[in-house]
């Protein structure tokens, strides 16, 4: 707007013109230019949370995002509304709990602040898959491989059904590359785990159920578990 109205009083050209060039619309920008509105002037109820706490606010999800325990859109608002009580702000809020207007001027206020899907990683494999750890791991792990026969190697992998967790979307840093989820959001019931050893020998498949009840997975009353 401010270039537009720049090139119209120093290049003499005209409102439909500059509209045109700078993509700004024609009777906004014939009324800034006629003196009926103002260039800079901020419309509309101020921020209900000051400025430096919403900073704040914005920081905290962002970096629970980078250490694995993403907050979502809801759990902001839910803060929103506890900070507010816990400050005593008087607020124009229904029940007192923020709506989609605000997390609106939330997120234009901090344009750093996105709502990212995690990636299906959870948090303690994206700690341990780093090139320092895998390779003293794999130092560690070679001369007891070679000190063994084939028939003594055995490796065992999840397949048949996919293991992965399917998170929802959560407040990240604009930008990140990596967004881990929660661990405990898997929603399947069966794994199958196929063993076979680096001689070409295959055991049974082996079947993993989900448990019968609570009790029968922390080894009370096992014999009643599938």
């Amino acid at each position: 707007m401010t270039k537009a109205i720049d090139a119209i009083n120093n290049n003499n050209m005209s409102v439909r013109k500059a509209a045109s060039q700078f993509g700004v619309p024609k009777s906004s920008l014939s009324d800034y230019v006629t003196g009926r509105s103002k260039v800079g002037v901020n419309f509309g109820r101020p921020p209900v949370i000051p400025a430096e706490v919403e900073t704040k606010m914005a920081d905290m999800a962002m970096d629970l995002a980078a250490k694995g325990f993403g907050i979502g859109r809801r759990q902001m608002i839910a803060r929103a509304s506890t900070v507010c009580k816990d400050l005593d702000i008087k607020t124009p809020f229904t029940n007192n709990i923020p709506g989609k207007f605000w997390w609106m001027g939330f997120r234009r206020r901090n344009p750093q602040v996105v709502l990212r899907k995690p990636e299906k990683l959870s948090t303690v494999r994206s700690r341990m898959l780093n090139r320092t750890t895998v390779g003293n791991y794999m130092l560690d792990l070679y001369p007891l491989a070679t000190s063994l026969p084939p028939t003594s190697i055995w490796n065992m992998d999840e397949t048949g059904i996919c293991l992965e967790h399917q998170p929802s979307r959560v407040i990240a840093r604009q930008g990140s590359k990596s967004v881990p989820g929660r661990v405990g959001n898997s929603r399947e019931n069966i794994t199958f785990l196929p063993c076979v050893s680096a001689a070409g020998e295959r055991m049974p498949p082996f079947i993993v159920g989900k448990g019968k009840t609570p009790r029968s997975l922390r080894s009370f009353n096992v014999h009643e578990g599938p």
